[in-house]
């Protein structure tokens, strides 16, 4: 905008306008006049003057500011008071702004077209009321019970006053004298009235008294009125953004709204832009479609048909030699009467079949025709992975429960001492209170005087310092145990080392207890309890958590981080030329998912693969003891043991039972993996040259749950047996099915 050159009443003001500032300055001009007839040569310059009195600062006050085309200004007034008229052109649209509150709502419409008509019948109408108001009619007296009967009772016309039927207020007696303004109603007609002021009756301002003098703005309502007025910046009245001061730097994006002009963008994928599912990268090959059988069956939307499946449909037939399960007696015929032919089916009531015969002379396997099985007595019947029955050497399991034992030996806990297991019927342990016990011992306490606080001799009673061990053990590494957990490994241990299983195991653990820190204590860490222990403290946990565990299900992995560690091979055995090793597993797992153990690759020429066990539909088992394989194994949680007891004899069982004898002579290679023995996992160790090198542990982990393990010396088919019936027990004992 350009300076406005403004002159007024002989003063120069020069106004100058900036975008929408407009600023004003008043020169005073000093006018000099003379009076010469003639001017003369320029005399002798005179004095300085005094100094004059100051003149009234110069008020400028802004009067109409208008838009228009070209800008312009104007003053009126003389100094020192004066009036700046603007005319300013009409800025930039501004941007918009935010969206005003909702308005009020409109008037009603317009009434809508009639409606067609409605039914005609009387029972299409609805909402029909249940009476009906009567329309006007008359009825006689007789027509309404009890009528006449009232109205004998009412008061005869002749008794009435005259207001009873004129209704009016002049025929009252005794009505009080009214003032004229109670009829007229008019003000005049009232008495006392006070003395009113015009305004009373004018409703006029200029007839108030006692006004206050009200400023010009009181009845103008103009700004230009008010007096004190702030000095406006330029925004207060153009409202254009460039008329701010200040006003931050902005980005091209502030004023384009474009993306692209963002800076620091992400780098985006072609999906997230095109919203294709072929431009995602990782796709699954296939699908796992959701629940649809109701579409496939008949009067389904994709019903499929028994051919369409390639079964047969409901209504069919066979000829007798379609069928492979017939048997012989399907193609023979029946006799209508008599008895049957040799070529015809016998009928129930072939008169021969009522004739008593003695069975000749026969076996059946093992048991002969007098019911014997061998000659020698007190054996126990059991039978043999086939179903034959065969006799085992005798054993006697006797359990004496001692409620009132003491203290002495068994601790504070009384009911610890249960434990007279597994002797047989010339028990003659001999120990000051206890002698000559023997099979008329009952399982009551009533028949047992002599048993007294010295017991060092009951079969089984080392069990109890076990299972005490284990418990402070798990108290140490920070974990807890039930009364009830106690009690059930305390039978475990008592019936082991009643059994004479004691020095067999040398690693095993329940996996138990109140927490994944308490389930990884070892029952068991050596062949006995004050000799030399092996292995880790505890199973060194990897990446188990605490909801990988509960004491109802055991330990569970995931199938691809989760494993325990146990020490490495040589510290957990000295010498693996024979022994025994097993877990409580369950899990349908892919192939080379390992339960337990460690092994050495395919480079080594002569077989030194570790034992290890591994799913896929059935469990199988590998060793040191000849790299046998075997599979059977069922998919249920049980005790699953591989048992090498000489070079030449390896047996599995399961749940205690035998289920598979190997003849596969045993490996001589003393070589061991370089690796921990693994839990839930294998060690996989890598031979370069023939020779051993690095090792991998946590190699191909199971998914499944495991519900502990054992390693130790070789059993004998019965200790194997007892080893297998404890553990079930305490299985139940934890709860677990």
């Amino acid at each position: 905008m350009s300076d406005i050159e403004v002159t007024a009443s002989g003063s120069p003001i020069s106004v100058s306008a900036s975008g929408s500032t407009v600023s004003a300055t008043v020169s005073a001009t000093t006018a000099s006049t003379s009076a010469s007839a003639g001017q003369g040569p320029q005399g002798p310059q005179g004095d300085q003057g005094e100094t004059g009195d100051a003149g009234p600062a110069n008020t400028l006050t802004i009067g109409t500011v208008a838009s228009g085309a070209t800008a312009a200004a104007t003053i009126t007034g003389s100094a020192p008071n004066q009036t700046l008229n603007l005319t300013l052109p009409k800025g930039d649209k501004g941007d918009t702004g935010e969206q005003g509150p909702q308005g009020v709502q409109g008037p009603q419409g317009t009434k809508g077209d009639t409606g067609a008509p409605g039914t005609t019948t009387w029972a299409g109408i609805t909402d029909k009321p249940s009476t009906f108001t009567p329309s006007t009619h008359t009825h006689a007296i007789t027509d309404v019970t009890g009528l006449e009967a009232a109205l004998s009772e009412k008061a005869d016309e002749t008794a009435l006053a005259e207001i009873a039927y004129s209704g009016q207020y002049v025929d009252l007696t005794g009505a009080p004298s009214l003032a004229t303004v109670a009829t007229s109603g008019a003000y005049a007609d009232l008495s006392g009235t006070p003395t009113l002021g015009k305004v009373a009756t004018s409703d006029s301002y200029a007839d108030l008294t006692g006004t206050p003098s009200l400023a010009t703005v009181a009845t103008s309502g103009a700004y230009a009125d008010l007096s004190g007025l702030p000095s406006l910046a330029a925004v207060a009245t153009s409202g254009a953004y460039s008329d701010l001061t200040g006003t931050p730097s902005l980005s091209a994006v502030a004023t384009s709204g474009k993306y692209a002009d963002l800076s620091g963008t992400p780098s985006l994928s072609t999906v997230a832009t095109s919203g294709k599912y072929s431009d995602l990268s990782g796709t699954p090959t296939s699908m796992t479609p959701t629940a649809h059988a109701a579409s496939h069956k008949t009067g389904g939307t994709d019903a499929i048909s028994a051919g369409d499946i390639g079964a047969a449909s409901s209504s069919h037939t066979h000829t007798l030699s379609a069928i492979t399960d017939a048997g012989t007696a399907a193609s023979k015929s029946v006799p209508l009467t008599g008895n049957a032919s040799s070529t015809e089916v016998v009928l129930g009531n072939d008169t021969r079949l009522t004739d008593a015969r003695s069975p000749t002379s026969h076996t059946h396997g093992n048991l002969t025709n007098a019911g014997a099985i061998g000659s020698t007595p007190d054996q126990i019947a059991i039978t043999t992975t086939s179903g034959v029955l065969t006799t085992t050497p005798t054993l006697y399991e006797h359990q004496v429960y001692v409620s009132d034992m003491g203290t002495g030996n068994f601790g504070t806990d009384d009911q610890l001492g249960y434990v007279i297991q597994g002797i047989d019927s010339a028990f003659t342990y001999t120990n000051g209170n206890v002698s000559n016990l023997n099979t008329s011992l009952s399982t009551t306490n009533t028949n047992v005087s002599a048993l007294q606080t010295s017991a060092t001799y009951i079969p089984g009673y080392d069990g109890i310092a076990d299972a005490d061990d284990w418990v402070s053990r798990v108290s140490t590494a920070g974990g807890s145990v039930s009364t009830a957990t106690r009690a059930a490994v305390t039978r475990f241990c008592v019936a082991i080392t009643a059994a004479g299983l004691r020095s067999k195991i040398w690693r095993a653990n329940a996996f138990c207890g109140s927490s994944l820190t308490a389930a990884l204590v070892p029952i068991y860490r050596g062949p006995s309890r004050t000799g030399t222990q092996y292995g880790n403290t505890t199973d060194t946990n990897n990446n188990f958590v605490s909801g990988s565990y509960t004491e109802a299900t055991g330990l569970t992995g995931n199938g691809t981080t989760r494993y325990l560690t146990l020490g490495t091979f040589s510290a957990l055995r000295t010498s693996w030329a024979t022994g025994h090793f097993g877990a409580d597993y369950t899990g349908a797992d892919a192939t080379d998912r390992y339960i337990m153990g460690g092994f050495f690759n395919e480079g080594l020429t002569s077989p030194r693969g570790w034992y290890r066990m591994w799913g896929s539909t059935t469990y199988g088992i590998n060793g040191v003891f000849g790299n046998p394989t075997k599979s059977g194994f069922t998919q249920t949680a049980n005790l699953k043991i591989v048992n090498r007891s000489s070079s030449t004899s390896l047996w599995f069982y399961e749940a205690g039972e035998r289920v598979s004898t190997e003849t596969t002579t045993s490996n001589t290679s003393t070589e061991q993996p370089l690796g921990q023995f693994c839990i839930m996992a294998a060690s996989y160790t890598n031979v370069s040259g023939g020779v051993a090198t690095t090792s991998v542990n946590g190699y191909g982990p199971a998914a499944g749950t495991c519900r502990g393990y054992t390693i130790g010396d070789s059993f004998t088919q019965f200790q194997a047996y007892a080893f297998g019936a404890a553990w079930i027990r305490l299985q139940q004992e934890l709860g677990r099915s």
